[in-house]
């Protein structure tokens, strides 16, 4: 039974802190592997009720003897980069005194920082005496034992598997007769569904599926206090011996860990096989559905590249060489620490919307929203022929909002349209989006003018900051947590912003040339340029419909307005193959082949549902009309939302390691604010991203951060 994790808990944080409190021993196998001991060694109980089955563990670890420092059954291991005291690494033989177990030997093994991150159970049955085959593969003479032939062990031992994690997954491993008198080993899967067909379907997390028991008053997976007591009772002596030890075996990081558990586990019988790649029997000729999954699906190696790439565009576009991504200088200087005190104000223009809001900090880290006031812009604002009518409008909009008559008041103003920044308070529109066509406003300066409107009104007030809604999020990022290198917008569309050193930004004057300054990277755009992506025959459909072709083709991947609208083109692309709603009984509307009517909130609801009878994925088809759908046409849109988000995910963690690779600073030392619909409410967006960064290697904080547009505006003001 062996639990295996590819990370180590890094220095500084939480983890690292309890992980140095409590070991391998206590962290993993008394935790979580000595709970899958008695779930597999237990006798069948009475019944199926809590109590019965808490009963049964109690006598089972009750027969347990285990292994101690002292004799030949365990070993201990250290990763050679990990800092701490504590062993990463143990591996230990029990022996379990029933009927059933009496000479079996129960291995444990739990490593950190190891060369893969997988949660397995393997039962191997022995070799029958008179074996009749020999294996298609050569095999170590050392895996004879004694006084048995060589032919006899030739051959590959049965195996039966469970695998917690990841994709679980229920097989034996059968060694079968193939040509002559030779074998090969089939992989027979007891698993109803096939898992290679639903491998992005999003399962919960293991604290999910406890608290979804505990609402349920389901105890099943837990344990009472004479089981827990049991389980420590068995290993107090071996902790306590263990407290205060420092000599343990060093093994390399990524490594299998030490040799030495590989030679205890072959000494007490158990023989460390190949893992076949054997596809599972009954899985179906190559589809529409598999093709797509191969497609969306992001492998390592493709990682590696793109974030090579985002790389170089980013060393690229602060040297005013050809790239992709902007690199504007956003002429923010100092971020917030939590320390700020004061009253600030923030102006927010993003669309039809007008937002003026009012922010006391404390000096102590929290900024309280007092005030906040939204308008409509009118249609004939939007479109009026002087810039006037624009100006005195916001202008009016910004007095309304009351406060004490004697503060000198100071606003960040959001202006969310393209812009090219001069100053930290100037800058120039460069063309209208959003529907916004008001005149003589292109290619002036916005800032000055809005001034000017305020001081007509007799209002005292001056605007001290023109930010962009990513560098925003930046700043409330970096006062919620000084660490913060990086801020995200995820949300309908998507940008970043991060800390740069001044020196290396070529398009600023030379004398602005020091300390650090913000930078607008303009990430959708990446990809633009050249061919970065991974880019599908959906992908391609979908930005040759789009209002601009060729463009933001990292957006078009990741952004909340584009998932949906992938969600449909695959969909429609398996409708049209009838793998998708063809059982006659289904009926499919017209609506569905509409572009853009699939909503990206649709993903959370359908990847999410984990109702009986998938009752909320039913609900959404019925919106659109569709009725009679079968539970396979059910579990197909679950894997097709899945695979969209997890090569999202995948996407936004390639950026975030190319940027935090051109930092040149420990991940640790880097954490990710992010805002946006598709981070905040998709239900496995983070566990995904959280998920790639760790198998990339960079284990960076990854947080919300909420308001850049209102409260991050107003505390860059409050840094000025």
């Amino acid at each position: 039974i062996a639990c295996r994790e590819s990370a180590l808990p890094k220095k500084n944080t939480a983890m690292y802190t309890y992980y140095e409190q409590h070991g391998i021993i206590r962290d993993i196998i008394v935790d979580h592997l000595l709970n899958l001991v008695a779930l597999v060694c237990m006798e069948p109980p009475s019944t199926l009720s809590d109590k019965a089955l808490q009963e049964e563990k109690l006598n089972l670890l009750k027969n347990i003897k285990v292994a101690n420092r002292k004799d030949s059954k365990l070993v201990l291991g250290r990763c050679d980069t990990y800092p701490g005291k504590q062993p990463t690494f143990a591996t230990m033989v029990l022996t379990i005194d029933t009927d059933r177990w009496r000479g079996v030997p129960i291995i444990l093994k739990a490593g950190k920082g190891v060369n893969e991150k997988r949660t397995d159970i393997r039962l191997q049955l022995k070799n029958p005496l008179f074996q009749q085959y020999s294996t298609t593969r050569p095999v170590d003479s050392d895996d004879v034992l004694p006084n048995t032939s060589s032919l006899r062990q030739m051959a590959p031992r049965n195996e039966i598997v469970i695998r917690v994690q990841p994709n679980e997954d229920v097989y034996v491993k059968v060694v079968t007769g193939a040509s002559g008198s030779m074998v090969m080993e089939t992989k027979l899967d007891f698993l109803a569904n096939d898992p290679s067909e639903k491998k992005h379907a999003f399962t919960r997390s293991p604290y999910e599926r406890l608290l979804a028991d505990v609402v349920r008053g389901n105890r099943d997976a837990f344990i009472d206090a004479k089981v827990l007591k049991q389980r420590w009772k068995l290993f107090s002596d071996l902790v306590t011996e263990i407290d205060g030890v420092h000599d343990f075996i060093p093994y390399k990081l990524g490594s299998r860990g030490p040799v030495e558990s590989d030679q205890l586990m072959k000494a007490v019988g158990f023989i460390e096989q190949e893992k076949i790649e054997t596809e599972l029997i009954g899985v179906k000729k190559t589809s529409t559905m598999s093709v797509l999954q191969s497609k969306f699906d992001i492998s390592m190696d493709t990682m590696q590249e793109i974030i090579a790439d985002f790389f170089q565009e980013i060393r690229d576009g602060l040297a005013c060489k050809p790239s992709s991504l902007k690199m504007l200088p956003s002429y923010v200087t100092k971020l917030p620490d939590g320390t700020e005190e004061g009253i600030y104000y923030a102006l927010d223009i993003g669309g039809t919307n007008f937002r003026v809001t009012r922010f006391e900090m404390d000096g102590h880290g929290k900024a309280e929203l007092t005030d906040e006031r939204k308008f409509t812009i009118p249609d004939a604002v939007m479109v009026a022929n002087e810039p006037s009518a624009l100006y005195d409008f916001l202008a009016e909009c910004i007095t309304t909002v009351k406060g004490d008559p004697n503060e000198v008041r100071k606003y960040g103003y959001t202006f969310s349209f393209p812009c090219r920044q001069l100053a930290i308070d100037k800058g120039v529109l460069i063309n209208w989006t959003k529907g916004f066509k008001t005149k003589g406003v292109e290619g002036q300066e916005v800032v000055a003018p809005l001034q000017v409107a305020l001081k007509k009104l007799g209002f005292e007030g001056t605007i001290v900051a023109l930010v962009n809604d990513t560098v925003g999020t930046l700043a409330s990022g970096a006062y919620l947590d000084p660490s913060c290198q990086i801020g995200i917008i995820l949300g309908t569309g998507t940008n970043a912003a991060y800390r740069e050193d001044a020196r290396n930004i070529m398009t600023l004057p030379e004398d602005l040339r020091e300390g650090e300054m913000v930078v607008n990277m303009e990430w959708g755009a990446f990809g633009d340029r050249r061919k970065m992506l991974p880019v599908t025959e959906i992908d391609e459909t979908l930005d040759e419909q789009s209002r601009n072709p060729k463009q933001q083709s990292f957006e078009k991947m990741i952004s909340g307005f584009y998932l949906g609208e992938i969600a449909r083109l695959a969909m429609v692309k398996l409708i049209n193959a009838k793998e998708l709603f063809a059982d006659p009984k289904t009926e499919v509307t017209k609506e569905i082949f509409e572009p853009y009517s699939f909503k990206s909130w649709f993903l959370s609801d359908i990847e999410y549902d984990l109702s009986d009878g998938y009752r909320v994925i039913e609900k959404v088809l019925n919106h659109y009309g569709i009725s009679g759908v079968t539970n396979e046409d059910k579990l197909m849109l679950k894997e097709i939302s899945g695979m969209i988000i997890d090569r999202a995910a995948k996407l936004t963690a390639c950026a975030i390691v190319a940027t935090i690779k051109h930092l040149q600073k420990p991940a640790s030392e880097c954490s990710v604010g992010i805002d946006g619909s598709v981070f905040e409410h998709h239900p496995s967006f983070r566990q995904r991203l959280d998920q790639a960064l760790t198998e990339l290697g960079y284990e960076c904080g990854v947080f919300l951060s909420k308001d850049g547009s209102g409260k991050g505006a107003a505390l860059i003001a409050s840094g000025l």
